[in-house]
């Protein structure tokens, strides 16, 4: 199956052309994202996006709709502006950009890498980006 969407896409090349296009746009957008909360934090001093960092909060929320769904609590717990599992959410995509992005680096560009890390980094850097990419689909 794979070989047909390679051959449908134009070959390995172009496949190879489309994947670290997507990859260099994906870390793109994830450096826009930290320079607009560097921007709206820094320079207009909103302080909204300190609202997605987990607190004590969000583990009571955590327990509270675990008794809830056991039948124990009567109610959901009320969230702030945002819950746990939305701050879950964010941040594990934010961890997954990191890791699939910074693999991806070390292996779009090997020579560099090894001038900086040593080799064994080469397929740890593999593993990494397989098993993140995996994830990323699921």
């Amino acid at each position: 199956m794979s070989h047909w969407w390679v051959q449908t896409l134009g070959g390995l090349e172009i496949v190879r052309a489309i994947h670290r296009t997507a990859g260099f746009i994906m870390l793109s957008d994830c450096l826009y994202h930290l320079g607009y909360l560097a921007w709206r934090m820094g320079i207009q001093r909103q302080m909204g996006p300190l609202r997605m960092l987990p607190g004590p909060n969000d583990l009571r929320d955590v327990f509270h709709t675990i008794l809830y769904f056991l039948g124990v609590a009567p109610a959901k717990p009320r969230f702030d502006r945002f819950s746990y599992l939305e701050k879950f959410d964010y941040w594990a995509v934010f961890w997954g950009i990191f890791m699939i992005g910074g693999s991806g680096l070390i292996l779009v560009f090997p020579v560099l890498a090894t001038r900086l890390l040593p080799g064994q980094i080469i397929p740890v850097a593999i593993v990494i980006h397989s098993d993140e990419a995996i994830l990323a689909v699921g």
